[in-house]
């Protein structure tokens, strides 16, 4: 295991590795530092649609997916070939396993102004 190079080489990204708490169950050490700033996963849309769909833009606002689980995603997207299908069950997976919290997002994003 070596640990990134600093500064990273990415013009826009952060300039020092992203420290993640321990214990985190896929660092060989602590602390566990990953190539990119959690703080710069976000989620993106068009303006137009997110004016056209304000419950949609107060969904994205409410929602808070854990850099990790992010992290897991893709390597289990990556590890099963990315198809279609299987990113749409570990979607569902995920939701199932999360359904509270993905439920109080629905929530907030129901609610008007």
């Amino acid at each position: 295991f070596e640990e990134p190079p600093t500064p990273f080489p990415y013009p826009d990204g952060p300039t020092e590795p992203t420290e993640l708490p321990a214990p985190n169950r896929h660092c060989v050490r602590s602390p566990c530092f990953t190539g990119f700033d959690g703080g710069l996963i976000t989620p993106t849309a068009n303006t137009a649609f997110l004016e056209a769909n304000p419950a949609f833009a107060r969904l994205l606002n409410a929602a808070q997916i854990p850099t990790q689980d992010v992290s897991d995603f893709q390597r289990a997207q990556g590890n099963s070939g990315g198809s279609q299908a299987e990113v749409e069950e570990l979607a569902a997976t995920w939701i199932r396993e999360n359904r509270r919290a993905v439920d109080r997002w629905l929530n907030k994003a129901r609610t008007t102004g």
